[in-house]
């Protein structure tokens, strides 16, 4: 059963206001690519000691009607560069905010970073395995 991050992460907060800076274009396109952005630096503030952390992500999605606009996005990406967070509450905005914005048939969000303990973390949140609503 898949639970909401928001349902069991005190730490987590709806701080976030930046679905405003995602913009759209219409899917134009006879046929419906899978489009994958890979390879995205992502700079957040860790919740730990407030140092900046940069994280991998990709996104990957079927769009339906709207494509995400790539200007856009990356302004929006660029804006968690003051945010702080932890991996967990991040890539759950990111989904969250894509989902809404550009209505996809399918979105997979995949984060990977070195935590500040050294560890590698990789974090993906699939819609084919959400059941939030």
């Amino acid at each position: 059963m898949n639970q909401s991050i928001r349902s069991f992460l005190p730490y987590y907060t709806d701080k976030f206001e930046l679905t405003s800076l995602l913009d759209t274009v219409p899917r134009e396109l006879k046929h419906c690519p899978v489009i994958r952005l890979h390879d995205i630096p992502l700079v957040t503030l860790s919740a730990k000691d407030n140092k900046p952390y940069t994280s991998t992500l990709t996104i990957e999605y079927t769009p339906d009607n709207k494509l995400v606009e790539l200007h856009s996005l990356k302004a929006y990406l660029e804006a968690f560069a003051k945010q702080t967070t932890y991996l967990e509450q991040v890539i759950d905005v990111i989904y969250t905010d894509l989902k809404q914005v550009i209505e996809p048939s399918w979105l997979k969000i995949s984060l990977e970073r070195i935590t500040v303990i050294g560890l590698p973390a990789m974090l993906v949140i699939d819609s084919k395995n959400d059941n939030a609503a």
